[in-house]
């Protein structure tokens, strides 16, 4: 089994045939987000999108996200329904390390094996960036594999075997997004913690017209069972990050909405749909909101949340289309409506 690094620009076909891996042809589009928790707070503000201290509750391992079509009258491919995974993660960071002088670094069989000038101090599982060789081959960030001596240690990278460098520097990467259940030796302290998700969306190849290669849907988070939905302290609410972020007076599939209309790569750039994010709250209490970024003013986030999910099945009446607040009360007349479609209408726009 060989480990390999992913970076910008690689490849994956030139690793076919190999041991790698097998690359197949898919009409498909990627949604991907996080899922935040704040579990703790009596009512969380638009400050308050996560607490570290919160463990993340599990969602379903057989399926973390759905794509409900019924609202929208259409959907993804039902002979090909979406693929979606999710990973309980946690962002952790290390004290301060001064960069290390690299002396020579050669790559042996797929591992680059480096000679620092003094004591480098690392452990096996920390990520280093490598910087300022005389071998660009050798610059980037590698997780490290061994620590023969506190003057060595080696790394996976695919390239040139028998290749070489001198001089330059390694320095210890500060912060790492790992599994929730992983500790790194020298990273002590916590910064974040929320579930990963990314779902693989096939297109219903019976659409036409301007419906051909889009999916439709509404995606709703699955628990693993050990926790519910509802209104109540005992259970769970799931609210959308949701907002006019490019002040069109609109929500787009990119910003959001509660339902996802005629995604495709001529709607929607590629027809990937990423930062589609969510935090759950205990039940019982209020989505936090925000009012409109201003960075005239420096106010440069916008962290308001809308009502997702609070019951496990039917339509989720409770739930509510993405709105703007004019003001911090976020209410009556200064709470305005912006996913104003039916969920049968297309988005009329592009972002």
């Amino acid at each position: 089994k060989r480990i390999i690094t992913l970076t910008e620009g690689l490849d994956l076909s030139t690793l076919t045939g190999s041991g790698v891996l097998t690359c197949s042809g898919a009409n498909a589009f990627l949604l991907s987000g996080f899922v935040r928790f704040n579990l703790s707070n009596s009512q969380p503000t638009k400050d308050e999108i996560a607490d570290a201290s919160d463990i993340p509750l599990l969602l379903s391992t057989a399926g973390p996200v759905t794509i409900d079509s019924s609202a929208t009258g259409k959907g993804p491919s039902t002979s090909s329904p979406p693929l979606c995974y999710a990973q309980s993660q946690k962002v952790i960071s290390a004290s301060n390390q001064s960069p290390v002088s690299i002396v020579s670094a050669a790559r042996t069989g797929s591992i680059v094996t480096v000679t620092t000038s003094g004591n480098h101090g690392y452990a096996v599982g920390q990520r280093i960036s490598i910087s300022g060789t005389s071998n660009f081959t050798f610059i980037g960030s590698f997780f490290i594999d061994t620590v023969p001596s506190s003057t060595t240690f080696t790394f996976v990278q695919e390239g040139t075997n028998g290749a070489s460098t001198t001089g330059g520097t390694a320095a210890l990467i500060q912060r790492l997004t790992v599994e929730q259940s992983v500790s790194v030796s020298g990273y002590n302290s916590t910064l974040s913690r929320f579930i990963a998700y990314t779902c693989v969306v096939t297109p219903d190849a019976s659409l036409t017209g301007a419906d051909l290669g889009s999916w439709w849907g509404e995606a709703k988070l699955v628990t693993d069972g050990t926790w519910l939905f509802g209104t109540t302290s005992s259970t769970y609410k799931v609210c959308r990050f949701s907002g006019d972020y490019i002040a069109d007076g609109k929500i787009s599939n990119h910003e959001h909405p509660r339902y996802y209309r005629r995604v495709n790569a001529s709607t929607d750039g590629s027809g990937t749909i990423d930062n589609q994010n969510y935090v759950v709250i205990k039940g019982d209490r209020i989505c936090p909101t925000d009012v409109a970024s201003d960075p005239v003013n420096g106010d440069f986030i916008n962290t308001s949340t809308v009502t997702h999910q609070t019951v496990t099945s039917g339509a989720d009446s409770a739930a509510e289309l993405s709105f703007k607040c004019t003001n911090a009360s976020c209410g009556g007349s200064n709470k305005v409506f912006i996913e104003f479609l039916p969920a049968t209408d297309p988005v009329p726009m592009f972002q």
